[in-house]
């Protein structure tokens, strides 16, 4: 142990090396979920070697609680029937099934890690995952405009391409190319607006940046603001309009409620009562699809607002008989023959593929994983170890991303190649994971502070 301790002298090194691990990722590095997978355990190992010194065995028993939830969602994912399915007709590969909690919980620890490693610095993070996401989407955005032109989604509205006499199947306007792996496909729109949107959140620095006293700092995020918004300005779609739109009321949110104690009051309750009428109705579409409460859709009210509509019809077939024995653990119903099966698709939600991939058991580790995540940054922001405006990037980079994956993924989303990535095998979902770990240890340390500052204040009192 002694000897270990002295690796510490070249802990910056390592610290480094996980930028550089970073920015891999942020640039979605060949789209293999098992190199994210094997670096983050290799990256997860060095960190303990080279910062052996540095970890606390009672911090980290503090926030292994918090760790629980994740650990049974990729246990249930792993080795769950749909994963287990997936895998025997080729759509996953068993490497990649093995890195779900060989890579996904390792990167909760390296959040962990980070959280205690004095050499890291969450600025330096932001600046190498968004100059990552930026030359992506720089080159997804020339290789558009090369094929297509500028506002082609808008020009060729309705227009189909063909390919050896056979109509493309989707039209010119739904669709774009992207870098996967090291090769250009063709995507659902959806998939592309992603990483400029993710980009596009680092336009809240641009709120607490002094264009004289910071002239670096401010042209950096400029530039980063600006090839965001070139990449869903000159490939329009109704999402990247319609996330530009949601990014500037967060943006008006954090401006007003930093600035204004009453406003930030108003913003609080207001987001209560939406989460509680939200999950009032997610819980009751979850509910009326059991067969218990099959006799309502008989009503015309809840048949029009539970049954019939446009999306409960794309989100019931993974809700309904939910806590039957074939769907409690997940499925992919074996009825097709040996290695075949009768598949659910990816509804573009993981408020409800999470049943179908994980489990009910699972799906609810995910949720409760993330709410954990969301409600410790009322303690990251009291801590003050990150300057605010660090702290509020970090947290509408999060609010983007599960709001995306709540309604617009696209876990299928090329067009003529047989790719299946559920967010869990994605790299933004990686680093989802990581700023969830590196706030909620930030979060606990501060609380652990403050118990330790009350205890000398009354030791002192008696």
């Amino acid at each position: 142990m002694q000897k270990l301790k002295t690796l510490g002298k070249y802990a910056p090194a390592i610290t480094f090396l996980a930028f550089e691990f970073f920015a891999l990722m942020a640039f979605n590095y060949s789209g293999s979920f098992v190199l994210f997978g094997s670096l983050t355990l290799a990256l997860t190992v060095l960190l303990i070697l080279f910062n052996i010194a540095e970890i606390k065995t009672k911090g980290l028993s503090n926030v292994a609680l918090f760790f629980i939830p994740l650990f049974l969602f990729v246990l249930l994912t792993a080795f769950g029937t749909y994963s287990i399915a997936h895998a025997k007709v080729g759509d996953f590969s068993y490497a990649e099934l093995v890195f779900i909690p060989l890579g996904i919980l390792p990167m909760a620890f390296t959040g962990y890690m980070l959280s205690v490693d004095k050499h890291f610095n969450i600025k330096t993070f932001l600046i190498v995952v968004f100059s990552a996401l930026s030359v992506y989407c720089l080159i997804n955005l020339f290789y558009n405009i090369i094929n297509f032109g500028a506002f082609y989604p808008v020009i060729y509205k309705g227009y189909y391409l063909y390919y050896g006499g056979v109509r493309s199947a989707v039209p010119v306007n739904e669709f774009a190319y992207t870098l996967e792996g090291f090769k250009f496909i063709e995507v659902d729109m959806n998939h592309y607006d992603l990483y400029p949107l993710l980009l596009l959140t680092s336009s809240v620095m641009l709120m607490y940046l002094s264009p004289r006293k910071e002239k670096k700092m401010f042209i950096t995020y400029c530039a980063f603001t600006f090839v965001a918004l070139l990449s869903l300005v000159l490939v329009p779609s109704t999402l990247a309009l319609g996330g530009i739109a949601f990014i500037a009321i967060l943006l008006l949110v954090i401006f007003f409620g930093k600035k204004f104690v009453r406003a930030r009051k108003v913003f609080k309750w207001i987001l209560v009562i939406f989460l509680i009428l939200f999950a009032l109705g997610f819980v009751g579409f979850i509910m009326v699809h059991q067969n218990f409460m099959s006799g309502l859709a008989s009503n015309a009210f809840i048949n029009r607002l539970f049954f019939s509509n446009r999306f409960a019809k794309m989100y019931s077939p993974l809700v309904d008989n939910l806590f039957s024995g074939e769907k409690f653990l997940g499925f992919a119903v074996e009825t097709l023959g040996p290695g075949l099966y009768e598949e659910v698709h990816l509804s573009g939600s993981f408020l409800f593929d999470s049943f179908m991939t994980s489990g009910v058991l699972g799906a609810l580790g995910l949720f409760a994983f993330v709410f954990f995540g969301f409600k410790a940054f009322k303690g990251y922001f009291k801590s003050h170890r990150d300057e605010f405006r660090l702290q509020a990037t970090l947290l509408v980079f999060l609010v983007v991303y599960v709001v995306y994956i709540s309604a617009f993924d696209a876990g299928e989303y090329a067009l003529y190649y047989n790719i299946y990535k559920p967010i869990y095998l994605t790299a933004p979902f990686m680093l989802m994971i990581f700023i969830f770990s590196y706030v909620l240890c930030k979060s606990k340390a501060q609380v652990e502070e403050q118990k330790a500052e009350e205890v000398e204040v009354n030791e002192e009192q008696a």
